[in-house]
């Protein structure tokens, strides 16, 4: 039996396999890594926040696993290449390297589809792709800070978040100030600069004002 997935961003639908419930789809259109589920279809209004909640559960396991204590790989104390320990810590590495090089060429097609959205007059279709490679960032950088957090002690995550910033320039510019308020606390619980924290007493105000 076939079923209807929607994607939660661009709207486009999907006829696929009923076992493909509860499971992760990448959208061909705008490029977001969603789960499929059925309740999506429900709601046909283009919300960005729909998006966002997809990932909220797999989000606080990272940032809680990578704040769990022992998760380090002291590596400081092998003299012995046949070390399990050094397996590990090579394995870890390899992960890291490879979602830090998905991480950075998914930045570059941000930056691309951001000047071809501008070029382009802000069209929908653009501004869903451009949000779908947002997200699609998002993750390549959870996965990184948590193997980071394996590599480095006391690892800490870089004050600026590029994979973030497009993100909230977007829903700025749609004046979707309620997502973007969310959106701004889920980058402090990576980062503490203080450029987001007065991000979100702008955006409330704006928010306000708005209502």
């Amino acid at each position: 039996m076939k079923v209807d997935i929607t994607c939660p961003n661009c709207k486009n639908v999907y006829y696929v396999p009923e076992e493909y419930v509860g499971k992760r789809l990448k959208c061909a259109v705008c490029y977001l890594s969603f789960i499929a589920n059925l309740a999506t279809q429900e709601n046909l209004v283009n919300d960005r926040s729909l998006s966002l909640a997809e990932d909220l559960e797999q989000i606080e396991n990272i940032i809680a696993e990578s704040q769990s204590k022992g998760r380090y790989i002291d590596t400081s104390d092998l003299d012995n290449l046949n070390d399990p320990k050094f397996d590990q810590f090579s394995e870890i590495h390899k992960k890291s390297q490879n979602e830090s090089r998905m991480y950075f060429d998914n930045l570059g097609q941000v930056e691309h589809k951001w000047k071809e959205m501008k070029l382009n007059g802000y069209k929908q279709s653009d501004r869903d792709e451009l949000w779908g490679l947002c997200l699609e960032g998002r993750r390549y950088f959870w996965n990184w800070a948590l193997y980071e957090s394996q590599l480095e002690e006391n690892y800490q995550t870089p004050p600026n978040i590029p994979a973030y910033n497009r993100a909230l320039m977007l829903l700025k510019y749609e004046k979707d100030y309620k997502t973007s308020i969310v959106l701004c606390k889920e980058i402090l619980k990576f980062s503490h600069s203080d450029w987001y924290k007065d991000e979100i007493t702008k955006l409330e105000k704006k928010q306000k004002l708005n209502e």
